[in-house]
């Protein structure tokens, strides 16, 4: 009976955990516009370790990436020990030592949050092709095309965050995130 008692207990314990992990990702910046030399790292709250660390679009399995390249954007999904799944993005930078102009200022995306229609629109290339990840990598859309905007239907997709990976006339690949609400 004791033994029946305690294995209750600790089942309603782990599953009152399940609700409270987090991530939060900080990230030191790139040194060059091409460069892959950015560091992430991942800081979790939750009671229950280990940890199983996913990235995208890298592949560690580790709560630091040093291999982040500058304008790109990632997401990490934690997993602890009681079930529960963390996620967070950051979109990273490089740094000079001097002001340096943002090229990807002409790409907007709206709206963002989402719930059907999504423009990507460019006020200086073309865009040639683009294609949308969700959270777990898999690829849900991918379209070739040559117009300064896209428009494209997300009604479809669940809610949650994708990657958009969009490919420019000047040869520019740029990653954004969109949120599916």
């Amino acid at each position: 009976m004791k033994a029946s008692l305690l294995l209750s207990l600790l089942v309603c314990f782990a599953n009152t955990l399940q609700s409270q992990c987090t991530v939060t990702l900080t990230y030191t910046p790139a040194s060059c516009s091409t460069c892959c030399d950015g560091c992430i790292s991942a800081s979790v709250t939750s009671p229950c370790p280990p940890f199983a660390y996913s990235w995208f679009p890298a592949d560690p399995n580790e709560p630091v990436l040093c291999m982040a390249c500058a304008d790109t954007s990632y997401i990490l999904t934690v997993y602890d020990n009681c079930g529960c799944t963390a996620i967070d993005t950051v979109s990273t930078e490089w740094t000079t030592g001097v002001v340096s102009i943002n090229q990807e200022n002409d790409v907007v995306i709206y709206p963002n949050p989402t719930s059907s229609i999504v423009t990507i629109s460019s006020t200086e290339h073309n865009i040639i092709h683009y294609t949308v990840f969700n959270a777990l990598s898999k690829q849900t859309q991918n379209h070739s095309c040559n117009s300064r905007q896209v428009i494209f239907n997300a009604s479809e997709f669940s809610n949650g965050y994708y990657i958009l990976q969009i490919e420019l006339s000047n040869g520019q690949v740029l990653r954004r995130n969109l949120m599916k609400v």
